[in-house]
Parts: C-alpha cells; structure tokens; sequence
C-alpha cells in the first residue's frame, strides 16, 4: 500500500518585483547591504576606529573584542537578508515587510543607543556632532526613515498599498 503526503497548497506571491519602486530596491538591496558590511568590516578588521566611530568615550581594550565580533555577526546577517534574502523572496511583498519591520526595529535601536553614548545633550545638539556622528546618525536615521516609508507603502502604486503584512 502505497501513502502519498498531501501537498501543500501554494500562495500565488505577491508581485513585488514590479511594485516596489526603484528606490526601496536601490537602498534595501544595494545601499542598506553594502553599509552592514563595512560595518562588519571596521568592527572586525579595525575594532578601536569602529569604536571611536561609535562613541569617542571608551577606549577600546581587548576586553570588548568579543562583543565587537558579535555585532559584526549581527551586521553581517544583516547584510546577507538584504542582499540575498530580498532577492530569494522576489515577489512576496510579505517577506519584506517582516524582514523590514525586524530591521527597523534594530535600527531605532541603534538610534537610542547612539543617543545615550552622545548624552542626550549632544544628540539632541547637531552642532556638537562630530564628522564620524554625523554620518551615523544621518545613515541610521536614514535607513529607518527608508524602512518606514517602505511599510508605509509611500511611493507605491496604488494597488500594492493593500497588501501588507
């Protein structure tokens, strides 16, 4: 007696390759990904430049090695979803908004994180930034203003602003 497994229905996908608009592909495959890999890069490669990228008030010891080679994994997982993962996905707008949402979660994060290593003072002082806080905040900021514009669907065609997540 012969058992055959069901199988599974299938979902169309959604078609995201010709909704999402050029930008979002641009930065979410292409931008976003290259940044999480020079990151990996200077936390691995060059740990106290990365540091003092970060926040010019702790000196680098061997000490936080280990957690500078844990946010490289975490940067480097980032880079391999937006590069590859979108890619995998294609057409399932679903797909992207569930790895978007968990990376905008991740940038707010980092967002506050920069905030508290400034002082709220400086943060909220732009003309107190440093060359190296500029270019983390405005890329953090940027990236997570991308990510909401995404969720939000702004500058989608109209029929693809229905389908969420």
């Amino acid at each position: 007696m012969k058992s055959t497994l069901p199988t599974p229905p299938t979902r169309p996908a959604m078609r995201s390759a010709r909704q999402v608009p050029v930008f979002y592909r641009v930065m979410l495959r292409w931008v976003d990904p290259a940044l999480a890999a020079a990151g990996v890069l200077l936390a691995v490669g060059d740990p106290p430049r990365y540091l003092h990228t970060m926040t010019p008030h702790v000196a680098y010891h061997g000490g936080l090695q280990v957690l500078l080679d844990q946010l490289a994994g975490t940067y480097a997982m980032l880079a391999f979803n937006g590069a590859v993962v979108l890619r995998v996905a294609g057409d399932d707008l679903r797909v992207w908004d569930a790895l978007e949402l968990g990376i905008l979660m991740c940038d707010l994060l980092h967002v506050g994180a920069t905030a508290r290593a400034l002082g709220l003072g400086v943060f909220l002082s732009p003309a107190a930034w440093r060359f190296e806080d500029w270019v983390n905040v405005l890329s953090l900021a940027g990236l997570a203003l991308t990510r909401a514009s995404f969720l939000l669907r702004l500058g989608f065609p109209p029929e693809a602003k229905a389908k969420r997540l």
